[in-house]
């Protein structure tokens, strides 16, 4: 007949050191499965979201134009428009805006000046498809993990931060471009262009008060011929 006994302190020690080495162990690789599955999900929302809306411009010549626009066409394709893993609403980038005048004043909201928008900013993304039309600012390209140094709280969302070697470069993150080809685009180009010759075309300084300036046409082109002669989007 055999008789069970409790275990010693010594067996329930390494017990538990095996428990805490196997959770150490496997805790990483779940962490790293589950965001690879909320990044393929935000690939598939991405791709989603995009495909609607050039067919939305295939069917009327127009974009949404205001967030109630990209919210309800959004609906439609029965996509949550916001990145799974933070759940940080994606950047559309055709939302428009009142530029400035030169007095920092904004004008005003007319037909005619939304027109205007519409036609900028399509002509904007046809001709250059290393532009997104739609992107998230939390799902960087890959090949940057390496260089990101830490994550940001900006009282809503986290955001990945990356070293000085990237940030004023070439930052990319997941995006769709006007013709619906998903890959990583920079993140910083298309909203420079329109900075300088939408929002800020009479030349009025928003930024100024932080010390800022306007993006200028030497840095828009030295940056764009860059992204030009180093791909990435694998669209063009």
């Amino acid at each position: 007949m055999m008789v069970s006994r409790g275990w010693s302190l010594k067996e329930l020690l390494i017990a538990v050191a095996i428990m805490v080495a196997l959770v150490a162990l496997l805790l990483p690789i779940g962490l790293r499965v589950r965001t690879a599955v909320k990044r393929a999900d935000c690939k598939t929302r991405i791709a989603t979201l995009g495909a609607w809306l050039v067919q939305e411009y295939s069917r009327t010549g127009s974009l949404p134009i205001t967030e109630e626009e990209f919210e309800a066409l959004a609906k439609r394709a029965g996509v949550e428009p916001r990145c799974p893993l933070n759940g940080e609403p994606y950047q559309y980038y055709a939302v428009f805006k009142p530029p400035y005048r030169a007095d920092g004043s904004l004008l005003p909201d007319t037909p005619q000046l939304r027109h205007e928008w519409k036609v900028f900013i399509t002509n904007l993304l046809k001709s250059r498809r290393y532009h997104p039309i739609l992107q998230c600012d939390y799902c960087y390209d890959p090949k940057l993990s390496s260089k990101v140094v830490g994550q940001e709280w900006d009282g809503a969302y986290w955001y990945p931060v990356f070293s000085d070697e990237v940030a004023g470069k070439d930052r990319r993150f997941l995006g769709v471009n006007f013709y619906g080809c998903v890959g990583y685009y920079n993140d910083n180009l298309l909203g420079s262009i329109i900075t300088l010759e939408w929002s800020c075309r009479s030349g009025y300084n928003p930024f100024a008060k932080w010390g800022g300036t306007l993006p200028s046409r030497e840095e828009i082109e030295n940056q764009e011929r860059a992204i030009q002669q180093g791909g990435g989007s694998g669209c063009w």
